[in-house]
């Protein structure tokens, strides 16, 4: 039985009877995972292969210059994907290994609160959990309402070497459609049947 902490991953004996065996000494099979001051949790799921999947969720909202500050803009890149914001693919079996010894599996994806491997296709699926404070960081672009709908809290089936888009693109689930996050480039705002549209 495996589980995590906000920096590592544990796994557990069990038992004849799937009692857990020494509950206090579990084995370590990832160390230094990395972890800021929101986005820490781990979720975990293991495939069919022996390899452990683990979410390593963005320190920041949106990668903004000035985290969740009104107007602040993006940074521009977002260099955090380098180490955050994605799926890494460690192991299993192996004690003892760290951040470094992960492979990035997937980015582009800000915090994933759920995740499994379905064994049908033999494919990993995700639940994103997107950016916030829309109307709170750019009142003149987006509504309360639009805060509250916007972006959609995506699935994606996730294959090696994927990107989910975070911070570049989101779902709009009022429009029906990808959108690219560019509030920067944003020429007017206008009101139209009670939403925010942007004109570019």
């Amino acid at each position: 039985m495996y589980a995590s902490s906000n920096q590592e991953v544990f796994r557990y004996r069990l038992g004849n009877d799937n009692e857990v065996l020494n509950p206090d000494q579990p084995e370590r099979i990832i160390t230094g995972l990395k972890m800021g001051r929101q986005h820490e949790t781990k979720s975990i799921v293991l495939d069919n292969e022996g390899n452990i999947y683990v979410n390593i969720g963005t320190p920041t909202n949106s990668c903004q210059e000035k985290d969740r500050q009104p107007g602040s803009m993006g940074i521009p890149g977002c260099p955090l994907l380098d180490s955050s914001g994605g799926i890494w693919q460690f192991r299993c079996d192996k004690p003892d290994q760290t951040y470094a010894d992960g492979i990035r599996y997937a980015t582009g994806l800000r915090n994933v609160v759920g995740l499994d491997w379905n064994t049908q296709n033999n494919k990993l699926f995700v639940m994103q959990h997107g950016r916030d404070q829309l109307h709170d960081l750019f009142p003149a672009l987006y509504t309360q309402k639009q805060s509250a709908e916007v972006p959609a809290e995506c699935m994606y089936m996730i294959q090696k070497g994927d990107n989910a888009g975070f911070p570049f693109i989101y779902y709009d689930p009022i429009l029906k459609k990808k959108r690219s996050w560019r509030p920067s480039t944003a020429v007017m705002v206008r009101k139209k049947e009670g939403r925010s549209i942007l004109t570019r």
